[in-house]
Order: structure tokens, then sequence, then C-alpha cells
């Protein structure tokens, strides 16, 4: 069951696609946790969130019918790859 207590994972390889992504997302999502790493000497990033409890209820679409936690997920993971 995902809920907005799910816990879910991100990378980054870079701090401004990073800080992109954090711009997009800072109301809608809690970070638990980061880590930096240098793999192969490259920068990795890796980001620990939740959604933000209280912005997950006022999530809706254009029918006004609330968007799943599952999909507000998807939709906040896809976006931390498409920056």
């Amino acid at each position: 069951m995902v809920d907005d207590r799910t816990i879910q994972f991100v990378q980054f390889n870079s701090i401004r696609k990073l800080n992109k992504w954090m711009a997009n997302n800072t109301d809608s999502i809690v970070i638990n946790d980061y880590k930096v790493a240098s793999i192969n000497n490259k920068l990795t990033i890796v980001v620990q969130f939740h959604l933000a409890s209280f912005s997950s209820t006022q999530i809706t679409m254009d029918d006004k019918n609330p968007v799943s936690y599952e999909d507000q997920l998807k939709a906040i993971i896809k976006g931390a790859y498409d920056v």
C-alpha cells in the first residue's frame, strides 16, 4: 500500500539538478535523509523522502478528483530524472 509515509529514493549526479528538483517539489515532499558520495570519481547524491501529508490532500486533477499517492510519487520521481 502506498501512502504519504511511503519512503522513496532519488539519485542525482549534480547539485544543480538536485536544486531544481527540490525547488519544484519543496511543498510536496519531506526529505528524511541524504547521502553524498563519489563513485568512480563522479558525484552521486541520493535523497530519501516521503510525501508531505498536508500537501498530499490538496493535490487534485482538473476534475477535482484527488491524485493518488502512488501517482504523486511517480510524478515526483520522474521529475527527478527529467531535470
